[in-house]
């Protein structure tokens, strides 16, 4: 698995989805099912774009 270094600004967006979608669950805290689940999304974004240049 390849190592991927994050920015702050990057570290935030992920934060920001996450919290996102604690509160679309309805939950005070943001859990790591959470995190996973923002991170999916930033993965997923990675590899339309990727598609699109190819």
């Amino acid at each position: 698995m390849k190592k991927r270094k994050a920015s702050i600004r990057k570290l935030n967006q992920i934060r920001k989805v996450a919290r996102t979608i604690a509160d679309l669950e309805e939950s005070t805290l943001v859990k790591e099912k959470h995190l996973l689940e923002a991170l999916n999304f930033q993965n997923a974004g990675r590899y339309v774009e990727n598609r699109a240049i190819a």
